[in-house]
């Protein structure tokens, strides 16, 4: 009620109104002033409630969500001609999920194709000491390279042959790619200290950004990392396409850059759900067609947690958090997208987490169909045999610990070969002198025994024609068979006594 008063000249308006407070009491089940009265802060169209115990208000911090009724569905169907839009948006959103998961598991296969670990062909087929090369193109605007790629691992004890990296089956070193290579050496390099690599500017576009290299001694399982970001390039960078990098040390290993570096890189392409459909990394588990399939679950958990918030009765005393021209942004709205948040978040942590724990199939390759080209035994010659020794020797001669002078000239005939393999006769003394055993000498025993067993094999294909004598091939050959016997014996007892150390660790 309002009531005007004329007071010395002036008018007055007074209002007046009644107003309580109350309370559902539980107990009696009926509304309840006791313990509750009005404030003065109280307006005609706000009141302000004092109470001297906890009390359940008829208003909330959250915004109450509409009741979504789904047994209602075929009625809402009923009503599609009035409003059509949802059946169109969501038929869109199927048509274009259909097409990307299309998209999606074809370069699914193409990436599988190219996870496989590729077994360099220069390797040794004796050699049976190995290292993993995991070696990542950078992932800026033209880092593949099309230029054969050499590298050469730098070991405290030993260097290893140069080795050429590339893979018959599929193409390596592309933009963002990691590539994975087994190189093999008669005996282990020590610790790592370095790597050189080497470009030879072949191909249209022999530029290659390399971004870092990390090597595994599988048989120790340590890892070092050589860290790169450049260019190997004549015409990028500083130019060089010949480059020794350093193993990185643990400072480097854990500096900021570096860190930052890797995190930005893996949270965009593995942890972003949505942008690693594009571009995941090339060996997570972790599929384009799931990912694919999580994003439109997730589209879709979205549509139902807005429908819940649609059309709901706005509260003009809402406050205005913010304006920005003529957008005003109000608490009601800011706890709606909370709350819409808070509701997705599980969900989306549920559904990212069944996929990521799931194993991947592992499927046995098929084997290849040979050629009968392929089935037909090599031929052996005599410069084939006088290679291969020459090969092997080489290869001694790379670690000082076999004592082995280097060779000042090629075998180039059958006398040549009683000189070689009096060398190896060296090599096998002194491993034979050894009481005890460490890894160089288990795998260099076992390299040589590998040796002689091929030599062994290629000389009694020989045909004795090429001998100078019947007599010289037979002396040849029982000196072979006697340096495979001595050999055999050695890499056993070496074998024997690593195992009698390892079980005494």
């Amino acid at each position: 009620m309002v009531n005007s008063t004329w007071i010395k000249g002036q008018t007055v308006l007074i209002t007046t109104f009644t107003t309580k407070c109350m309370y559902w009491d539980t107990k009696q089940l009926a509304w309840s002033t006791a313990g509750c009265w009005v404030g003065i802060e109280s307006t005609p169209g706000l009141t302000y409630c004092r109470c001297s115990h906890l009390t359940m208000f008829g208003s909330s911090f959250f915004v109450m969500p509409n009741r979504v009724d789904v047994s209602l569905t075929a009625q809402y169907f009923a009503t599609v001609k009035q409003n059509y839009v949802v059946v169109v948006l969501l038929s869109i959103f199927f048509s274009l999920y259909l097409i990307t998961l299309l998209w999606a598991c074809y370069a699914d296969r193409r990436a599988f194709a190219r996870r496989n670990v590729t077994l360099l062909k220069d390797n040794h087929p004796c050699a049976s000491y190995n290292y993993l090369l995991n070696i990542q193109t950078g992932n800026r605007k033209g880092a593949s390279t099309t230029a054969n790629v050499t590298v050469q691992l730098i070991g405290t004890e030993v260097e290893s042959e140069p080795h050429l990296l590339n893979d018959p089956d599929k193409p390596v070193f592309e933009r963002g790619g990691v590539d994975m290579f087994l190189l093999t050496t008669p005996f282990p390099l020590g610790d790592l200290t370095g790597i050189r690599l080497c470009l030879d500017n072949s191909g249209g576009q022999p530029s290659w950004y390399l971004n870092k290299v990390t090597i595994q001694d599988l048989q120790t399982h340590k890892v070092w990392h050589f860290l790169s970001s450049s260019w190997l390039s004549s015409d990028r960078g500083e130019g060089l396409t010949r480059k020794t990098l350093n193993a990185a040390k643990n400072n480097e290993i854990r500096s900021f850059r570096n860190i930052f570096q890797s995190r930005t890189s893996t949270g965009f392409r593995d942890e972003h759900i949505w942008v690693s459909i594009v571009d995941p990394p090339w060996r997570s588990p972790f599929t384009r067609a799931q990912r694919v399939s999580c994003c439109m679950s997730l589209l879709l958990c979205t549509m139902a947690i807005n429908i819940a918030f649609w059309n709901i009765p706005k509260d003009t005393q809402s406050p205005v958090i913010f304006t920005i021209a003529s957008l005003k942004v109000t608490w009601d709205e800011i706890m709606v997208g909370v709350e819409s948040g808070l509701l997705m978040f599980p969900i989306n942590i549920l559904i990212i987490t069944i996929f990521r724990s799931i194993k991947p199939n592992i499927t046995q390759p098929k084997e290849k169909s040979h050629d009968i080209q392929d089935l037909k035994p090599h031929t052996v010659t005599m410069p084939t045999i006088l290679k291969d020794t020459e090969e092997m020797l080489n290869l001694l001669c790379k670690s000082q610990r076999n004592k082995i002078p280097e060779m000042r000239k090629r075998l180039e005939t059958c006398d040549d070969l009683y000189s070689a393999f009096n060398r190896v006769h060296r090599v096998i003394q002194l491993m034979q002198g050894l009481s005890e055993s460490d890894p160089h000498w288990v795998y260099c025993s076992h390299f040589v025994l590998n040796c002689l067993q091929h030599l062994s094999t290629c000389l009694e294909q020989l045909d004795s024609s090429a001998f100078p004598t019947p007599e010289a091939s037979q002396n040849i050959l029982n000196t072979v068979h006697l340096l495979l016997k001595t050999s055999e014996m050695v890499f056993t007892s070496h074998i024997a006594y690593r195992l009698q150390n390892l079980l005494h660790r």
